[in-house]
């Protein structure tokens, strides 16, 4: 799942993330990935940090997290400043703009760490 309150974003992850054979859901909020999530459902959750609202991304990452254990969650941000707070959650962050490679480790990073 890709939660992004950018349009842009969202259509540019979904193109990739079929190039690389991944099927993808993409949501604009925390309330639509709420009621899109169940576990089990989704095998990495994509989720940028600043959605525009309360609460962001890290809050959705922790509980979809505590929801599944064992699913893949990772924030993306175009603001450096939420490198520490991805850190201290205990998260990955992948930088805006992304290339290519970032998106390959994404990928990677998802295929190795869902059991």
């Amino acid at each position: 799942m890709i939660v992004d309150d950018e349009p842009a974003i969202r259509r540019l992850l979904i193109r990739w993330l079929a190039h690389e054979g991944w099927a993808a859901t993409a949501v604009s909020s925390y309330a639509d990935a709420a009621a899109a999530f169940s576990p089990g459902a989704f095998d990495l959750i994509l989720c940028d940090v600043d959605l525009g609202e309360q609460p962001d991304g890290v809050a959705l990452a922790l509980n979809f997290r505590n929801c599944d254990p064992s699913l893949c969650v990772a924030l993306m941000s175009g603001d450096p400043r939420n490198e520490d707070r991805a850190r201290e959650a205990g998260l990955e962050l992948f930088t805006k703009p992304f290339d290519t490679p970032a998106i390959r480790r994404l990928l990677d990073w998802a295929e190795t760490a869902r059991p």
